[in-house]
């Protein structure tokens, strides 16, 4: 109900109480006593007319009155509308009933106790056919005042699932869930239900945790770096408070870790933990440390070359996709682990540089200049590679790459990857697509690019002619 028309509501009724009182003073005087109508006669009807419409449209005039305050009050708590309306709802009642009763007592002189005994007899009979519905009116009204949730939260509602809060009224509250159906409880129900509210304003982060099994040569210390890594590098879990990885139990063959992390959005958690998994996989596949296999599996030896691995990982980098099988391989032979501290810089932007990093463990960060204030603008994690340019065509660094997390990655430096152009010439214009696609990147932030194919065969001539120099 909007504010003007609550008030112009508000004076009709006033003006309708106060035209029948004019006319009530002038005849017998206001209903507001014991025999204020006349007894007999033919003005008897008239009055007692009269003495009803006063007292509705005095019950209207209070109602109206309170309700023009509510709106006014709504106006600016957005918040608690669904309880100042209750509150509407129930002087409304509160006002009509008092009226009803001083129209019984004062305009028609009905006796008020054998009213009250019929009524208690009316009342025992209601109550037991309607027990139910009234529960839910006053449950309704507790909920109102207690406002365990809002319209949208998702609540979970004892062993009757739940979902998100669509509507509440004085009978039942309707939830959508996941799958998309509508359940409707009442609310003698949820009056009774331990209700789990996900949405809470106290509580603006959940908490999930996923098992993870690692074979018993794994040290725990690097196994809760790499599983730590794996969470903060994936997309909308938090990085305050910091995932941590609690050690469950030790098997036989395994051991057990607890890897616990934190998001906003408690209906996101199905696929926040499917990122999760994924990406412990990748930083597991890149560490070279494999899934434990129970001891009546064979499982690969433990002092397999670390290069065996490497060269199917390299796959799915799109500077090596395009070469072949043992190419690949060859690269995988080359590449040089190197250890990166937490909180170290390991390229600066600016600096001369003839060789390409992957991300075998950690989290690492890049900046660049102009960025202010400094914040990252890229998150690398296992898998990840840069420092193409400066392999490929001996640019300077265009960025500065820092460890989030304590860090290992392969370096790969240009005598290495030039024989094998050298070997391949064609390989430099495989590759310039991908510098094409960097500066693509760099042109997001102000740099013009022109990608077109003379610009992709000048790109090819410089790799083919800086790896050859």
């Amino acid at each position: 109900m909007r504010l003007a028309a609550a008030a112009f509501r508000f004076l009709l009724s006033l003006a309708i109480l106060v035209v029948v009182s004019i006319v009530l003073l002038r005849a017998n005087g206001l209903p507001i006593a014991p025999h204020a109508v006349p007894v007999a006669g033919g003005g008897r009807f008239l009055a007692q007319l009269l003495g009803t419409l006063w007292w509705f449209a005095a019950a209207a005039t209070v109602t109206l009155l309170v309700r023009m305050a509510l709106v006014a009050v709504a106006r600016a708590q957005t918040k608690n509308r669904r309880r100042i309306f209750f509150v509407g709802d129930a002087a409304t009642i509160v006002s009509f009933l008092i009226a009803t009763i001083a129209l019984s007592a004062f305009v028609f002189e009905l006796p008020i106790t054998t009213l009250f005994a019929t009524s208690s007899i009316i009342a025992v009979v209601l109550g037991f056919a309607l027990q139910n519905t009234v529960a839910d009116l006053l449950s309704g009204l507790a909920i109102s005042v207690e406002q365990p949730f809002r319209i949208g939260d998702r609540i979970v509602v004892d062993d009757r699932g739940g979902g998100r809060v669509v509507e509440v009224n004085w009978r039942a509250a309707r939830l959508l869930t996941i799958t998309g159906d509508l359940v409707i409880i009442p609310n003698s129900v949820l009056g009774r239900a331990r209700i789990l509210n996900h949405d809470s304003p106290n509580a603006p982060q959940h908490r999930s945790a996923v098992e993870i099994k690692l074979g018993t040569d794994v040290p725990p210390q690097r196994a809760t770096q790499l599983l730590r890594s794996a969470a903060l590098s994936t997309v909308g879990v938090l990085e305050t408070p910091r995932p941590k990885v609690e050690v469950m139990s030790f098997g036989d063959w395994a051991i057990s870790y607890k890897l616990i992390f934190y998001f906003t959005d408690w209906g996101d958690e199905t696929e926040i933990t499917g990122r999760v998994l994924t990406s412990v996989w990748s930083h597991l596949s890149w560490a070279g440390v494999p899934i434990p296999l129970p001891r009546t599996t064979i499982a690969r030896a433990a002092d397999a070359h670390e290069s065996k691995h490497l060269a199917p990982l390299l796959a799915k980098n799109e500077l090596f996709a395009s070469l072949a099988t043992e190419e690949r391989e060859h690269i995988a032979l080359s590449l040089r682990p190197v250890h990166v501290p937490a909180g170290t810089n390991l390229i600066h932007e600016g600096d001369e540089g003839e060789s390409l990093f992957i991300v075998r463990e950690g989290v690492l960060e890049v900046f660049v200049n102009g960025t202010a204030p400094r914040r990252a603008v890229a998150r690398l994690s296992p898998g990840s590679s840069f420092g193409e340019a400066s392999l490929l065509s001996g640019a300077p660094r265009n960025a500065t790459v820092a460890a989030v997390t304590d860090a290992v990655v392969y370096e790969l430096d240009k005598p290495a990857f030039a024989s094998l152009v050298r070997a391949r010439p064609e390989i430099a214009s495989t590759l310039a697509p991908v510098l094409a696609a960097q500066a693509q990147q760099r042109a997001a932030a102000g740099e013009p690019v022109v990608h077109d194919n003379d610009r992709l065969k000048k790109l090819a001539s410089q790799i083919h002619a800086f790896l050859h120099a």
